[in-house]
Formats: C-alpha cells, structure tokens, sequence
C-alpha cells in the first residue's frame, strides 16, 4: 500500500514531472552513420511515437520509433509492444517484416523485407550477421558485396576498420564488439579481400554458447568450455579473452581499443597499444616501433587529418575517431623524448586536432604541456570529469586502509557512468547496465522511468517543483549485480588516471558481508581486534547512565545504538530511517517521511559519518544476489545492522553503497 499510495501522489500530484520533448522528430540513421546521446534518443523516440499514433499506416515513422527506442536502450518488452500496432495498420509493409525480425521472429521476416526492398541496405548487415552465426560464409560474403557497392557505408567508417584490420599482426585473432565496426571489418575482409588472415572474433557473438562452440573450433583454439556454463554473457566477455590466451601460448591476440573496459580490465597489465587494437603480449613489446610502422606507413590517415566529408559532430566516424589519441600521443611522446621535435609536433597537431573533436581539448593540452611520457604504454579508459577532491572527501575510514562512501550511489552518480558508456561507443555494456525496467506496466512503468532520469541542468522543460522533487538525489535501483561491479571498475579507472588525486593507486569495490557490517556499526574503536564482525565488542555509556557497558557487536541491531539501543525509534515515536511502517506518533507522511525511496543522507548518520545504512535501499555486496540492511519496504525488524536479503534479478529495493580500498598511497 505504501508504494501504491507513493506513486498516485508523485503521479498526479506534481505538475512538470512527467514532461515530453519537445521539437520535431528527426530521421534516425543507423549508427555506422550517426552516434547520438541516449537522452536524444529517447526524446526522439516519444517524438516518433505521437507522429506513428497520429499517423498508424505511416511505417516510416513506426521505424523511426522503433529504431530511437532501440538505440535509446528500451528494454524488450517495451520494444515488442512498439510494433504490435504495425501488425494491423501495415503488416505487409517493409519496415514491419524487418522490425519483427530484430524482434526475433525468425529469418522469414528479414527475407520478406528484403524481398520488398533488395536495394535497401538497412537489412544487409543483418544477413551479414545471421550468415556469421550460422556458419554460411558464400551469403555472408554475397552481403558484403551487397553493401560495399551499395555505397551506403561512409568511406571514413571503411577507413577507421581498415586501420584496425592492420593493428592486427600477421594470422592475428582480433576481439571486437559493436555492429558498427564489427560488420565493416568483415565487409572489407569478405568484400575486398582486405587483411582476410586475421581472424575478427565479436565477444557479443561469442557469449552465445553454440557460436562460441563452432568458430572456437573452426579458428583451432583451445579452450575448456564447461568454465562458461551457467555464466552471464557480462562475465563470458570479462574472461574469454585471457582464458583463450592462456591456453594458445602460439597464438597472437589483439583487442580494438574500442572495447568495453571491463574486457581490456583484466589483461591491461600485458596490453600494449600497437595501433586501433592493442596486443596482448607476456613479454614487453616494442610496441612503439609498431606504433610508428602502422601509423607512418600502414594507417590510412588523410581522412583523419582532414575531413573530407565534412562529417556531422555526431558522425560514427568522428566518435570512433577518438580512439586514435591513445597511439598519437604514445608517438609524440615518443618523439619529442628522442629530440626530434618536428615529428613531434606532426603528431601533437593531429592529437589537438582529435580532441577538438571530441570537446576535450583542455585535457589533452595539460597532458601535452606536461611533457610526461606514459609508461609503460598500454590501452587505457579515455578520462570522464570527476571532482576528485569531492569523490576523496565523501568516503569515510571504517578500518584500515578500508573507506566507505558516505551515501549509496545516487541516480545522479549513475547516469555519469551510463553518459561514459555512451560516449565510449560502449552500448553493450549500457544495455546491460542502465535500469531494468521491464518489469512494470503503465503508470509503474512511467513512474519508474521518470525516477531514473536524474534533473540536468540543461532541462528546461522541467518545472521548478518537478526539479525540487526530482529522484535525481534518491538512490538508483533496478540494476543488476555486475552492474554495481561494473560501475566501480569504472570509478576505479576514472580516479586512478587523475593527476591531482591524493591517493596514488586506489580501488572501488562491492564490501563483503564482514566489511559492510562492520561499516554499518560506524563505531570509531572496538575492544577486540581481527575485525572479525562475529567477535568484536564496543564498550559505551548510555544516556542518562553513569557506568559504560560492554556489548556484543552482533547483537546490536542499528546504526544509532549509541543513542537509542535496540529501537527503530527516537523518544516521539519518530523511526530514524526509511522503513515500511504503517504510521507512527510522529506527525510526519507515511509514518517515517518517505513512501519510496528518500533522498540519500536524510537521515543522521553513525559514527563513521554513513548514511542510510539501514532502510531506504537495501545494498549490494560482493556477493551476488545479497543485499544488506533492508530498504524502504522492509519493516524494522528486517532492516537491521543484520538483516540480509536474498533478490534474483534488479529490484526496487536494492540499491549500492562503494567502498574504497586504497592500495598504494603517495610518498
């Protein structure tokens, strides 16, 4: 009852809330052209939505719907209802045979839309694709004819692919990801005979079992399959590439630099950049020598120094283009620590040049003005702005080297990972990781979308009660486990790569159940020692007592115990966190001020300075499908120091809370 009654007071009770984008729907171009924001997709998508209603035998506006609300990372079922009024207003026509197929109702529909449309190329990297997975390489190779004469893909896509093709070495295994590199490379591969000795493996593909199975086979790879099954496709892509690798000690293995972090995480200590990939080497590499002989002699470059085809901003080719300032500045570092100063500068420009395009200058002109030279070379996250001093500030010490952030991770604190993804051409892992909401229906569903779009300074159309009660500040929910990990990998990167940190090497991290527990008491002192949650003791002094007790830190069952021992709340009857109650003597709206979720640090804090640590959303730990704490919908007697609970999949309940292990402090 208590979130129903929640949901009817944010829903209808505050005006601007729930607001729709305004302007003109604007053709959605497939990303081997155009890369936009997720949030322009999204307003796209509403925009495409109220033009098909409007119009219901309009396919064209059916698919540009479709197209902004898959790319804006609708989850399925939001995507399988999208089309269900095509099959009655245009059912014969070509865009609905080809968006049934990307729904996954069989290769019939895509023959279909082909059949109506051959010299469409819309549906060409689909054949392409499916002729991949099933092994038939005489229609693969007829698709990339297809869409190499059809002219379609932008000569400085074909480009960028070709470069990354000759990073590779010879009979080299490339790792890839994302169809809009992925289908290229195999056009030029297939199409024009194009560096065909490298083997392009796509780790999207290779998470399914049964392709995974054949082209490991056919490549003559050793691998030992049963360490994958029953493992999320996340977790596949994190150790394939160093699982192969430490089972073919005679084959070479490259990673396009445009692969998601978390892959490149686990091997980046042997990754040495060699061009658009990096190769993975036990040995140290001259890799600045390949550097030079790819870059000089093998790259295209002209159309990197020059925009030929006057691409748009958003252009695929100018974001994937960023990828070049990792080799570029290795080189000229390279140069101007040799004393040859005009080849330095070549290679300066062009980085000045690459970052403009990327709105980045400023950081790439500290680095270059700094003179320093990365050592030892190899692939790494491009830099995401982060307040360093506030990041350091809001985490407090529990034990050790052990710090624990203030708050749990807000939807404000979410979105700037979600936004990095999408800057980063990383849209597999923002699938896996923006906020599930698949569950809900109608007014739920509204709600909780609305609840994961954090305020933006730049959002105009929200009135100013929608932006004082925006979830913007509240705790996000809704996402899976390793996308809590996956956040933390990236906070790790981020914070390890600034220069005016305090820390010298640190990282993010879920806590162990031991860890969290002991946070959560936030006392400063315990009488025991081996931080053994189990074994510890606190000795204190009531109040309005003269003589200190001894007591049990298991027994203790909330944050405030110094104050209030073993109650949920204070003397007015006032509960001193987010809990589900049904009403209390503190005249205060649903009995503790919140219906759902609050907004993080409401409440006071324990000893240690942590908020929230029970109620409001339960928290992750390391281990996967428990949560600690209990949240906004757990009565007080669940959302103890103690209580842990079990959730298979995201949920409105649980939340996270990053701590922070600091591994190497500065001399």
């Amino acid at each position: 009852m208590k979130i129903f009654l929640y949901l009817i007071t944010l829903l209808f009770g505050i005006p601007g809330v729930l607001w729709a984008a305004a302007g003109q729907p604007e053709k959605i171009e497939p990303q081997t052209k155009i890369i936009q924001t997720t949030e322009w997709y999204g307003q796209q998508a509403e925009l495409w939505k109220t033009a098909a209603e409007h119009e219901p035998q309009n396919a064209q506006a059916w698919l540009n719907y479709y197209l902004a609300a898959r790319f804006a990372s609708y989850d399925e079922a939001h995507l399988q209802n999208s089309i269900s009024p095509m099959a009655q207003t245009c059912p014969q026509s070509f865009e609905y045979q080809y968006i049934a197929y990307r729904q996954g109702q069989g290769l019939a529909f895509l023959e279909r839309a082909y059949a109506l449309q051959p010299d469409n190329p819309l549906t060409y990297g689909d054949f392409i694709r499916h002729h991949e997975q099933t092994g038939n390489r005489a229609e693969k190779e007829r698709f990339c004819h297809k869409w190499l004469q059809s002219k379609d893909l932008p000569n400085g896509l074909l480009s960028y692919c070709h470069n990354i093709l000759q990073s590779v070495g010879p009979d080299g295994i490339l790792f890839n990801a994302g169809e809009n590199t992925t289908l290229p490379l195999w056009v030029l591969q297939n199409a024009l005979h194009i560096r065909a000795d490298v083997t392009v493996l796509d780790i999207d593909l290779l998470a399914r079992s049964g392709y995974r199975k054949r082209v490991l086979t056919e490549t003559a790879l050793a691998w030992q399959e049963p360490v994958f099954q029953d493992m999320a496709a996340l977790q596949i892509k994190e150790i394939l590439g160093n699982h192969l690798f430490a089972r073919n000690p005679g084959r070479s293995f490259y990673f396009a630099l445009s692969l998601p972090w978390p892959v490149l995480n686990p091997m980046q200590a042997q990754l040495y950049v060699v061009g658009l990939a990096s190769q993975l080497s036990r040995k140290r590499l001259d890799n600045i020598g390949q550097l030079r002989e790819n870059l000089e002699n093998r790259f295209l470059m002209d159309y990197v120094r020059v925009d030929f085809n006057a691409d748009p901003p958003r252009s695929a080719v100018r974001v994937l283009n960023a990828n070049y300032l990792a080799p570029v500045l290795l080189l000229q570092a390279h140069y101007r620590q040799n004393g040859q100063e005009a080849k330095a500068d070549n290679w300066r420009q062009l980085a000045i040049r690459l970052a403009r395009d990327q709105d980045n200058t400023g950081e790439v002109m500290a680095y270059l003005e700094q003179g320093k030279i990365v050592s030892p070379p190899k692939a790494k996250p491009a830099s995401a702005p982060l307040e360093v001093a506030q990041v350091e500030k809001s985490f407090k010490p529990v034990f050790g080297k052990l710090r624990a952030r203030q708050t749990e991770v807000t939807n404000r604190d979410y979105q700037q990972f979600l936004d990095y993804l999408l800057q980063h051409n990383r849209q597999s892992d923002y699938a896996a990781c923006k906020p599930d909401v698949s569950a809900y229906e109608g007014v739920g569903e509204t709600f909780m979308r609305n609840y994961h779009t954090p305020y933006r300074a730049s959002a105009k159309r929200l009135s100013e009660t929608a932006k004082e009660r925006s979830f913007t500040n509240h705790p996000v929910l809704n996402i899976p486990h390793q996308a809590a990990v996956l956040y933390c990998h990236w906070l790790t990167e981020q914070y390890n790569s600034q220069p005016e940190r305090a820390y010298k090497k640190v990282k993010f991290r879920l806590p162990t159940l031991n860890e969290w527990r002991i946070a959560a008491i936030g006392a400063a002192q315990f009488k025991s020692s081996g931080w053994l949650f189990e074994n510890l003791k606190l000795t204190y002094k009531p109040r309005k007592e003269k003589t200190a007790k001894e007591v049990a830190v298991a027994g203790v069952r909330y944050p405030w115990w110094r104050v209030f021992p073993q109650l949920p709340y204070n003397e007015s009857g006032c509960y001193l966190s987010n809990f589900r109650v049904d009403s209390s003597r503190c005249d205060t709206p649903f009995g503790d001020g919140f219906g759902f979720t609050g907004p993080v640090g409401s409440y006071f804090a324990n000893d240690l300075g942590l908020y929230d640590m029970v109620g409001n959303v339960a928290e992750m730990i390391d281990e996967t499908g428990k949560a600690c704490g209990g949240s906004w919908n757990h009565p007080p007697g669940e959302a103890t120091i103690t209580s842990v609970m079990d959730y298979a999949k995201p949920d409105p309940r649980v939340g996270f809370r990053v701590f922070m292990e600091i591994i190497e402090e500065r001399k």
